[in-house]
């Protein structure tokens, strides 16, 4: 007995709304991901454009703006503050020290109170603001800082004031000299009128000493002012 083939079966599926499925998916996902890939681009230049602004902002500002990171040993525990940002007026003052310790690099923030500030403000978020005269490393005069929690650090902008602080003293100087001044007038008025009236005229401290006398004083008692006292 031989086999032989005397037909065959042909079986036919339609697949066209499969492949148009297939191609409108494909479409679809092109688009979303040029979408998405527009999206991310648009955003990443914002971003740029925002930290472009905040940069500039920041480097326009006479003050100081720094950001420091906390340094924490193994308990946890403050040991430290990492510089993170630098403003130009900052970078002028201190040149380029991100990445650096604050301990090390200004020792004298320990003795004037700015790093137990520093760590107080970091962990309890509460802001602070203080005037100081810092006299160590490259610095000499007034500044006033604040400080704020950022993150796990503190984020500062510093005001250097001594210009202010020199004009001011020397206000009170004028003040002090003006009523100096108004005093010693006051004191010649005195004089000049007690010099003129017919009467007799002294003048005590609480001491009971006598410190001023008038010519008509003088005259009558024939004493001079230090016979008088």
């Amino acid at each position: 007995e031989t086999s032989a083939i005397t037909g065959i079966l042909v079986t036919l599926v339609e697949t066209t709304a499969r492949v148009l499925a297939d191609r409108a998916l494909r479409e679809s996902e092109a688009r979303f991901r040029a979408e998405l890939e527009r999206q991310v681009q648009e955003r990443t230049a914002e971003l740029q454009a925002s930290r472009d602004l905040l940069k500039a902002t920041m480097d326009s500002s006479m003050d100081m703006i720094q950001v420091f990171k906390a340094v924490r040993d193994a308990s946890g525990e403050i040991v430290d503050f990492q510089w993170l940002l630098n403003n130009h007026t900052s970078e002028s003052r201190y040149g380029e020290v991100c990445g650096q310790s604050l301990l090390e690099r200004n020792p004298g923030v320990v003795q004037e109170g700015i790093f137990d500030t520093f760590k107080r403000v970091t962990e309890t978020g509460q802001p602070a603001t203080a005037e100081r005269r810092y006299v160590h490393e490259q610095f000499d005069g007034w500044f006033f800082q604040c400080a704020v929690k950022l993150g796990d650090g503190v984020a500062t902008t510093t005001k250097e004031i001594s210009a202010w602080k020199a004009a001011q003293d020397e206000v009170l100087r004028l003040r002090d000299a003006m009523a100096q001044t108004a005093l010693r007038e006051s004191e010649d008025r005195f004089r000049t009128l007690a010099s003129l009236i017919p009467v007799l005229l002294w003048r005590s401290d609480v001491s009971e000493e006598h410190n001023a006398f008038n010519e008509a004083w003088l005259t009558y008692t024939g004493q001079t002012p230090q016979q008088s006292q």
